[in-house]
């Protein structure tokens, strides 16, 4: 694990973390096989024993410090878009552009 994490592509990814993220965490994890684990095992270990990592701009809850995985997936497509369309309307305000409803 500690050669994948010092290597291309997870370490120039890492290095994005600080940007792209609002929410990060991470968990030491050792098991006896390679099969990964289902996503409820995953989110239950995380929220059991995982620790935050540094954002440059965290969420209420990274700020709080919480890691609650009790997203639904609705709910998670919900936030993800939101951000995407705030994205988009920052990157394009000093152009003058404005998003306009029915369009990308």
């Amino acid at each position: 694990m500690r050669d994948y994490r010092i290597e291309p592509p997870h370490l120039q990814a890492m290095a994005k973390l600080l940007a792209w993220c609002d929410e990060a965490s991470v968990v030491h994890w050792t098991q006896e096989t390679a099969d990964l684990p289902d996503r409820a095992t995953a989110e239950k270990r995380m929220a059991e024993s995982g620790r935050l990592s540094k954002v440059n701009h965290p969420s209420v809850d990274q700020q709080a410090g919480r890691l609650d995985f009790r997203t639904s997936d609705q709910q998670l497509l919900a936030r993800v878009g939101k951000k995407l369309a705030t994205s988009w309307d920052r990157l394009h305000r000093p152009v003058g552009l404005t998003r306009q409803a029915g369009r990308g």
